[in-house]
């Protein structure tokens, strides 16, 4: 039984360029540079053992404000729906419409 594909010609000849260009490629020596130098990625100062305590997913701006103190510095809202940030000491926190969706530790 023979399986018919309903392919459109920009289709086809699409994957005829992928055919013709893998079967180029694979006839080609590769030239690869490789190093065996290991590569240093510098860590940030703050441990990212978090032992502080940021508000949650889901938290109201209020449930934010009573527990935490108001923010040293409180972003406009900007977008649809509006998101907001504050920053705290040592977090800054995402608002979504007056909800928090995610809180970062500052460096």
């Amino acid at each position: 039984m023979a399986i018919r594909l309903s392919l459109q010609p920009k289709t086809l000849l699409f994957l005829a360029y992928l055919i013709a260009t893998a079967t180029v490629q694979a006839n080609e020596p590769a030239d690869m540079i490789t190093t065996h130098e290991p590569i240093m990625i510098p860590l940030i100062e703050k441990s990212m053992n978090s032992s502080v305590i940021m508000p949650l997913r889901g938290d109201s701006q209020n449930m934010v404000k009573k527990e935490f103190g108001a923010p040293f510095h409180m972003h406009k809202p900007k977008g649809t729906p509006p998101i907001s940030r504050w920053d705290f000491e040592e977090f800054s926190v995402y608002f979504e419409s007056g909800t928090v969706i995610h809180t970062v530790l500052r460096r």
